[in-house]
């Protein structure tokens, strides 16, 4: 189940921040959202490294399929959040903007839609911790 995270949670988001980092040599995306979309993925990728270290090192185990099912959503609305963003800001939107202009309304919206993906696919790996099972006990 680790390496599930691993491949669907660690490796695009650092891919795509490799991508961001070619693109952001560009002086004029700095301080847009593209710099909050870069923020995100990074956080993302330590979450999800997180999220293997503790269903590798933990003495309960989850429901495999729910967790399968809830990395594979929480990766979906992490990386439908990252590139709405990016795409926000290779548009021009600016950070720190404390009114959405209408033509970035439904970039916005869509961000929004990732958010709440994000958050079930959380919910569902919660509900595979409480229907999973404990480990067995290592034998000396």
């Amino acid at each position: 189940m680790a390496v599930a995270f691993v491949v669907f949670g660690c490796v695009p988001a650092i891919a795509a921040l490799g991508l961001a980092a070619a693109v952001d040599a560009e002086s004029y995306l700095h301080d847009t959202y593209f710099e909050v979309g870069r923020v995100h993925l990074m956080s993302a990728a330590i979450a999800f490294a997180a999220l293997a270290g503790m269903h590798t090192f933990f003495t309960r185990r989850p429901n495999t399929f729910a967790a399968w099912v809830g990395g594979c959503v929480c990766s979906g609305g992490m990386l439908l959040l990252a590139n709405t963003t990016f795409g926000l800001g290779a548009r021009g939107m600016p950070r720190r903007y404390w009114d959405y202009d209408p033509e970035f309304q439904a970039g916005f919206e869509t961000a929004t839609f990732g958010v709440i993906v994000l958050v079930v696919g959380i919910v569902i790996l919660i509900g595979a911790w409480i229907i999973g099972k404990p480990a067995r006990a290592a034998t000396a």
